[in-house]
């Protein structure tokens, strides 16, 4: 009997440790569930910033490109040298000393074809390398009609990449379909490759521009002739 009761009081004096050790337990192999689902769902929160930077990345290039051709139609920017080649047959840009002012062209790279503009996406008045919102719009204007000029109308074509890929050895991609239609991209090609975020091609007509003018373009687009 005093046995018993010598046990019963030493298993009461020892339940609260007892009670204690398991709730360490459990907190313990409760962080360890945790930490495996946190694991577990690592790649899908990797992915999901990685696209929302994207998109960021896509909707300041968009801005960028309908930026460029609402001045080019208002006539408050020049456009770049008319080419009789074709839109697709344009390269893409080469080289990568980025010598630009915000909101005007490159002084380099060059581009042939083509000129380099860069758009200040993140408005501190400068052009860089190092911005993460600044845009180059690589823009290419055709007319293959004989003599020619920007006063009557032509083709647009417009590339856009980011200002902080031209660092290094980077090859910029010319995935131009040369349709008049509108594609964003910013994969990054198998190759390595830097393709254009947006890209997007349009008619141009100036003030200047009239029904023989155009109808001068249709005849050296189409095998429709004598539209005058």
């Amino acid at each position: 009997m005093r046995y018993q009761f010598l046990k019963l009081i030493f298993s009461l004096r020892k339940s609260p440790k007892t009670e204690q050790g398991s709730i360490i337990v459990e907190a313990v192999v409760s962080m360890l569930v945790l930490s495996l689902g946190l694991i577990g769902l690592l790649p899908l929160i990797t992915i999901s910033v990685a696209s929302r930077v994207q998109s960021q990345r896509v909707e300041l290039a968009v801005n960028a490109a309908r930026t460029y051709i609402e001045n080019l139609r208002a006539e408050t920017i020049v456009p770049p040298s008319l080419t009789t080649a074709k839109l697709n047959t344009v390269a893409g840009p080469s080289g990568n000393v980025l010598n630009c002012q915000a909101n005007s062209y490159c002084l380099s790279p060059t581009v042939a074809n083509s000129a380099l503009y860069c758009v200040d996406g993140d408005i501190d008045g400068i052009c860089s390398n190092t911005s993460s919102k600044d845009m180059l719009v690589q823009a290419f204007a055709a007319n293959t009609a004989t003599g020619a000029t920007v006063a009557d109308g032509y083709s647009v074509g417009v590339r856009v990449y980011r200002a902080n890929a031209f660092t290094g050895n980077q090859v910029f991609l010319a995935s131009f379909s040369g349709k008049a239609a509108q594609r964003t991209f910013g994969t990054v090609n198998s190759s390595g490759g830097e393709p254009p975020l947006y890209e997007l091609t349009t008619e141009i007509a100036t003030a200047a521009t009239n029904y023989q003018a155009l109808c001068a373009r249709v005849d050296t687009l189409t095998s429709i002739t004598g539209c005058q």
